[in-house]
């Protein structure tokens, strides 16, 4: 039982550390962005197909580092209440060098592998959707 605790308490400051990681790059992409904001107007087209170019990556990041911080913050959230390195969705056991490279992680292999499928397969209905 000591050595789960300990276990849990080295996974929370892992991801506790990972959050404030993310959380700076977050601050430093916005200020990027607003820094390029406040800068003189792009002179020509490439000038401005670059800064659209520079802008979308940008918010793409943003989103990336966004949707990882919620994992994080759940992850979080499943130590507090007991549920930590069960998978979500089947409810079997995370193996713990999954969660020692993915402390985030809420599924297991098997489990992951379906759900990006079917994120793909609904983005590639949204996407065909849009066309």
């Amino acid at each position: 039982m000591q050595n789960k605790r300990v276990h849990l308490r080295k996974q929370r400051q892992k991801l506790e550390q990972a959050r404030n990681e993310i959380l700076a790059r977050i601050h430093r992409v916005t200020s990027h962005g607003r820094a390029e904001e406040i800068c003189a107007e792009p002179s020509d087209s490439g000038d401005i197909a670059l800064s659209s170019y520079t802008k979308e990556f940008l918010y793409k990041l943003n989103d990336v580092e966004r949707g990882r911080l919620l994992e994080i913050e759940a992850a979080l959230q499943r130590i507090d209440q007991g549920d930590y390195g069960r998978c979500v969705d089947c409810g079997g056991v995370l193996p713990a060098r999954r969660l020692e490279v993915v402390p985030w992680a809420s599924r297991c292999t098997p489990c992951q592998e379906a759900f990006e499928q079917s994120q793909q397969a609904e983005d590639e209905a949204e996407e065909a959707a849009n066309f």
